[in-house]
């Protein structure tokens, strides 16, 4: 099941697929706070491809993703924020990444994406890092 809450529609609720990721969105006038939970992979990658567009064609200017309860994100996953960052960069928005788990943050870092996008902590701890270095 996936579930979505949007302000106009409320609880929109799609059952294609299986019962592994919840994404809870927030508005407020022109940022969007998406929270991403369960396991986000080829499978239903799209939902949040969806999720973000949306957000992103309706006006959004900043969009936030909390990742602190995704337990698992494939190249799909990867691949869909990349993407929201670049529409949202090209409109002179921004997109950011909030608590993302050590398994996510090496994932980013791996494929350079902590490099691209906008994610606080990792950039302060990575900063830290090499201060004391």
């Amino acid at each position: 099941m996936f579930l979505v809450k949007d302000p106009i529609v409320g609880l929109v609720e799609h059952v294609a697929g299986p019962d592994i990721i919840d994404i809870e969105i927030r508005y407020s006038d022109d940022l969007v706070a998406v929270t991403v939970s369960g396991e986000l992979d080829v499978s239903n990658a799209a939902w949040l491809d969806d999720t973000l567009h949306h957000a992103i064609e309706n006006g959004a200017a900043e969009v936030i993703v909390d990742l602190a309860a995704l337990t698992f994100m494939d190249s799909a996953g990867l691949s869909v924020l990349e993407d929201a960052h670049t529409r949202l960069h090209v409109s002179g928005g921004t997109l950011s990444i909030l608590n993302p788990t050590p398994r996510v943050a090496r994932l980013l870092e791996i494929t350079g994406l902590l490099s691209l996008l906008s994610i606080p902590q990792l950039r302060k701890n990575r900063a830290t890092r090499n201060d004391a270095s």
